[in-house]
């Protein structure tokens, strides 16, 4: 019989082998237990774990746990990683210093570093420098792991970047409401008031005050939801600078205080906060002639200046506060300052508000008869007007506003009179009396358009402050009556939203009227050279299909290159292109490979591109275009029988003109069959935008692939100091 364990050991029962089993179990099982306990409570305990429950209230807890939990994630499990990030994007991205995010990502698995890099891209194209490649190559990613989250950050990116090198709103806009769109399908609640300010700031650079208005408070109304009152701050400013470039100063000087108070509530306002609302506090203030307060608030703002950080605000308080003090008869004090403040802007790269600056001293010189003085203020302003000592001619191509050219025109042809050299001064005197003309018309149109964009505000207001008022007094009278209340407060209400839908279907039809007419003013100037190469390209077409009758009508094609016309033309209308200026390639042909992409695009087919920073003359930003579009169309439809391969589009400059290579590692083809095929049509389409735009053929195709290259585009001038962007599709 074999033994029996026993539960009830004495001191006088020997301990069976089984027993000595069994407790060693036990306690194994309790070590186990322990450490479990331990590691439990050590994860609990970690930084990363006290930043999650504090959340966003405490932000100086976080911002001295950051740096602990950024050195504990690298030790963590792939999983962690992934939900501390995950939290981190979605809810505090603040505990993380930006300039310490790069790094950190390296240490990381590889989900983590793909989803810490795609909010990496948001400060990076704020700044001005992100790499588009790398956004698209991220964007790849998140799209493949269906990482709305991070999708979110990176279309806000391409949009901040994409609005710093002045690409068109369009674009903007493409990207920042795609942004909107993926926060709000993933409930990213926290990044909407930021990318609802974006779309303000567009919309202001954009002449749309009114709309901009509208997105600056919906993203008040976010940041004030979620306790963001640095933020809050912001978007009140905004909003009152808004109403400075209108002309309602009284609102301006309401927005600027309320600001003010916002960043009063909250303990982490920056030096650099209070002082730039001071600084606008004070120029409404200016706007609305009350000098003395308007010295006083610019007095306040340099009390907030921190030389390490905001030299340039400095300059630009002292510029705008030299002005209030002249206002207030202290010219020595407003020379004194603008001496000073003055060439300081203008060294530190703002030669446009330098030149005023500089400007404005000249003029309070020549006031004293101080001609020396004056001249040696107009001789540094030149260097930005007429760096080249052209005269009137240079003054002319300068990029300054009007205002500026026409006080700089007028100040020097006085200087000259003076000087006694009349001959001199005379064709500044015509130039500042064309400036003077040009300027009035400016201003007359401009004062209108903000006059009714301001009236129309007003008038909302006034509406909504109207029925805010109604709905208060029924109430106060649903005491007396609540039958009769009852009736009198639904037909208020009633008669209230009909008034203001009226109302804003009004202003929605002026504003169509307007858009429609100004639209139809520029589009004949345009469209006349499209219509007649669409034209040529629809009969080339329809005798390609009389020599072949059983032909398929590629309606794709026809609308790729089309659309490749359109999007050129759309360029020329929104941007500053000209016959002078040219077009920029490396913004248009990125765009019209996205769209290629989107439509022609497969798994398994790479489109890349590596565009020159450059100008073109606008006609042959056309003919390339639709080079571009037909050689990469070409590509998508033939090469690739398996369905797998790289098309690759560069534009260099080479000894002063262009090429052009559009290269895949495809099947290739018999390149003297496609030469001597009579219904070519696709060929002999190239060849002829080729001849347009002067350059030379060359044509390569094996086994390995097909490559197409084109000398001779002639170009203008290469951009100083650009990055060149790659990108794969």
């Amino acid at each position: 019989m074999t033994d029996t364990l026993k539960t009830d050991f004495s001191p006088n029962q020997p301990l069976s082998f089984s027993g000595v089993r069994y407790a060693c179990t036990l306690f194994l099982c309790a070590c186990l237990a322990s450490l479990l306990t331990a590691a439990a409570q050590a994860q609990d305990g970690s930084p990363c774990m006290q930043i999650e429950r504090l959340g966003s209230v405490e932000i100086g807890d976080i911002d001295a746990l950051g740096e602990q939990c950024a050195k504990a994630l690298p030790g963590m499990s792939a999983a962690d990683q992934d939900r501390h990030i995950r939290f981190y994007l979605r809810e505090m991205p603040d505990y993380f210093e930006s300039d310490k995010t790069l790094p950190l990502a390296e240490t990381l698995t590889p989900n983590a570093r793909r989803m810490l890099l795609s909010y990496a891209t948001v400060v990076q194209g704020t700044k001005g420098n992100l790499d588009m490649a790398e956004a698209d190559r991220l964007i790849r990613a998140s799209s493949k792991a269906n990482d709305l989250v991070a999708l979110s950050h990176l279309h806000f990116a391409k949009g901040a970047q994409l609005n710093r090198i002045g690409a068109s709103s369009d674009s903007v806009e493409r990207h920042l409401q795609a942004s909107l769109r993926l926060a709000e399908k993933s409930n990213l609640v926290k990044k909407y008031p930021q990318i609802l300010n974006a779309l303000g700031m567009r919309a202001r650079s954009d002449g749309e005050f009114d709309l901009a208005i509208d997105l600056y408070q919906q993203a008040l109304e976010g940041y004030e939801s979620i306790g963001r009152f640095e933020n809050t701050g912001a978007a009140l400013s905004n909003i009152g600078n808004i109403f400075n470039n209108i002309g309602g100063s009284k609102e301006a000087i309401r927005f600027h205080k309320r600001a003010l108070e916002s960043f009063e509530q909250f303990d982490g306002a920056t030096s650099f906060q209070y002082a730039s609302v001071y600084t606008n506090l004070g120029t409404a203030y200016k706007m609305n002639s009350q000098y003395e307060l308007s010295h006083q608030a610019y007095l306040r703002a340099k009390e907030y200046h921190n030389p390490g950080e905001i030299d340039f605000l400095r300059g630009h308080v002292e510029l705008n506060h030299a002005e209030t003090l002249y206002r207030l008869g202290k010219v020595d004090a407003a020379i004194a300052m603008l001496e000073m403040a003055a060439p300081k802007v203008f060294e530190l790269g703002e030669p446009v508000e330098g030149a005023n600056g500089l400007l404005q001293l000249a003029g309070y010189y020549l006031e004293k008869d101080e001609i020396t003085k004056a001249q040696n203020a107009l001789n540094l302003a030149r260097t930005a007007l007429e760096p080249n000592g052209g005269g009137v001619e240079e003054v002319e191509s300068f990029s300054g506003d009007t205002f500026l050219k026409g006080t700089y025109s007028k100040l020097m042809a006085d200087l000259l009179t003076r000087l006694g050299r009349s001959a001199e001064a005379a064709p500044y005197f015509q130039a500042a009396s064309r400036y003077s003309d040009i300027r009035f018309e400016e201003e007359k149109m401009k004062a209108v358009a903000n006059s009714e964009v301001l009236f129309e505000i007003r008038e909302r207001d006034s509406r909504l402050e109207k029925l805010e008022a109604e709905a208060a007094l029924a109430s106060s009278e649903l005491y007396q009556s609540r039958l009769a209340i009852a009736l009198a407060l639904a037909v208020s209400l009633l008669i209230g939203t009909l008034a203001y839908a009226s109302f804003r279907s009004y202003r929605m039809q002026k504003a169509m009227v307007k858009t429609r007419d100004i639209f139809l003013q520029e589009i004949h100037h345009r469209t006349g050279n499209n219509f007649q190469m669409m034209s040529s390209l629809l009969r080339s077409e329809e005798r390609s299909r009389a020599r072949n009758s059983k032909a398929a009508v590629d309606t794709n094609k026809t609308a790729n290159r089309i659309h490749a016309m359109g999007l050129i033309h759309k360029y020329l209308y929104n941007s500053d292109a000209s016959p002078i200026t040219g077009v920029r390639p490396e913004t248009f042909l990125v765009e019209l490979l996205d769209l290629l992409d989107e439509g022609l695009g497969r798994d398994g087919i790479d489109l890349t591109h590596e565009i020159t920073p450059c100008e073109i003359d606008v006609p042959v930003a056309t003919p390339l275009a639709l080079l571009v579009c037909e050689l990469v169309t070409n590509a998508y439809k033939h090469a690739f029988p398996d369905g797998k391969g790289t098309i690759a589009v560069t534009l260099l400059m080479t000894e002063g003109d262009l090429r052009l290579i559009v290269a895949d590692d495809g099947r290739g083809f018999d390149v003297k069959e496609a030469h001597n095929k009579p219904d070519s049509e696709g060929m002999h389409l190239i060849e002829d935008l080729t001849d347009q735009i002067g350059g030379k053929l060359d044509l390569a195709s094996s086994l390995k692939g097909t490559t197409w290259t084109i000398d001779g585009i002639a170009a203008g001038t290469q951009l100083p100091n650009s990055n060149q962007h790659r990108e794969a599709a």
